[in-house]
C-alpha cells in the first residue's frame, strides 16, 4: 500500500454493568510517498455493549478540517469493532 491513515488518541469510557459509553480525541496522520502530514484533532464518540468476554463498540470520528465540501459535518467515520476481554 503506498498510503494509509492513523488515527491515535485518548478515549476516557465510563463502563456500567453490561455497558460502557466514552469520548475522546484522535489526531489523523496520513502517511505514504514519502510524506507523512496530520490533520485537526478530531473528537471521536463510542458506545458498547459487554458480555462475558465478548465486547462490541460502536463508534463515530468527526471529522473537524475546515474546508467548503470536507468540513463537519459532512465527513464522519463510522464504525465498530468486536473484540475479547480478558
Amino acid at each position: 500500500l503506498d498510503y494509509g491513515y492513523l488515527y491515535p488518541g485518548v478515549v476516557v469510557n465510563y463502563v456500567g454493568r453490561n455497558f460502557f459509553v466514552g469520548a475522546g480525541v484522535v489526531l489523523p496522520v496520513v502517511y505514504g510517498g514519502g510524506d507523512t502530514s496530520s490533520g485537526n484533532p478530531a473528537p471521536k464518540f463510542n458506545i458498547g455493549y459487554i458480555h462475558d468476554h465478548l465486547m462490541l463498540t460502536a463508534y463515530i470520528i468527526m471529522y473537524t478540517e475546515n474546508d467548503d465540501y470536507w468540513g463537519f459535518p459532512h465527513f464522519n467515520y463510522i464504525g465498530g469493532t468486536v473484540g475479547y476481554r480478558f
